[in-house]
């Protein structure tokens, strides 16, 4: 065996993952729809479906109710704003 092939098999091939908080307002006309899960969430990058790994209902600075795939502990004293 060569150091070239030793060399080879030593490489390890690794990715970074970085998760993302989006934050969002849910209205059914101008009722605040509070009642969501993580089924109900679908977000794209470039065209690629994403796999969400939490869903946080957080009224003013506290956490009310989560639904999580992994734990994450969120920012709750940040205040984002989309409007579409």
């Amino acid at each position: 065996m060569s150091n070239t092939g030793a060399a080879q098999q030593a490489f390890v091939k690794q990715s970074l993952v970085v998760n993302i908080e989006v934050p969002v307002r849910v209205f059914d006309g101008s009722t605040f729809v509070d009642d969501l899960t993580i089924k109900d969430f679908e977000i794209f990058e470039n065209g690629k479906l994403q796999k969400i790994e939490a869903v946080y209902l957080i009224n003013k600075r506290s956490i009310e109710r989560s639904n999580e795939k992994k734990r994450f502990n969120p920012q709750t004293s940040r205040n984002f704003f989309l409007f579409f």
